[in-house]
């Protein structure tokens, strides 16, 4: 035999291409249906406060309270959405679900701007580089770049609430709305496009 053909012969096999998951899909578009509640939430809880709209304005807890049933929802889902998983993809999934926890306890406590800024700041980062972990993991899979736009976004949201030292209440949470409703609007269509693909693959 030929050491062309010995080195075919040893050669490992070519692994299966990644398959898209039905379930994955789901549990994003549910992600990306409470992203864009908390998003929409930003834009209009404030203008509801007051007869002016020109005197928009919204409370450190008010605005620490909303974000905080946000990721209370989120980190639910994420546990959820680990349960099935295996690997890398389910501790990553666990540990975008634990951050939630400090984060809650933090804007529990949340009483000036600069602490609603500090667990808003703090939990984006942390998600942000979780969720660039995810697209390392998956990147063979169809569609990663959306774990990698999700990770630029909040990366993006830590560093504009981070060094906004003048930041209000209001502020924070505007920003933090519009990077989460970004981020669920790509879920929700990624989640749905998924959905198709793999009962089509199915």
């Amino acid at each position: 035999m030929t050491p062309a053909h010995d080195t075919a012969a040893t050669a490992a096999p070519a692994p299966p291409p990644a398959r898209l998951s039905a379930r994955d899909g789901a549990f994003m578009i549910a992600r990306g249906a409470a992203g864009a509640a908390f998003g929409l939430a930003t834009v209009f809880w404030p203008r509801v406060q007051l007869a002016s709209a020109a005197q928009l304005a919204i409370g450190v807890r008010t605005a620490a309270l909303v974000t905080l049933g946000y990721l209370l929802v989120a980190g639910i889902l994420l546990f959820l959405q680990s349960v099935r998983q295996r690997g890398t993809v389910r501790l990553v999934l666990q540990c975008e679900a634990i951050i939630v926890l400090p984060a809650a306890v933090f804007l529990l406590l949340a009483q000036q701007p600069g602490q609603l800024r500090a667990a808003v700041c703090i939990w984006a980062l942390l998600h942000g580089l979780l969720e660039l972990w995810m697209y390392r993991v998956r990147r063979a899979e169809p569609m990663a770049a959306d774990f990698l736009i999700s990770a630029g976004l909040h990366v993006l949201l830590a560093v504009i609430v981070g060094f906004g030292t003048q930041m209000a209440a209001l502020s924070v949470f505007g920003f933090a709305g519009a990077a989460v409703l970004i981020v669920s609007v790509l879920f929700i269509v990624g989640g749905a496009t998924r959905r198709m693909r793999a009962r089509k693959e199915a």
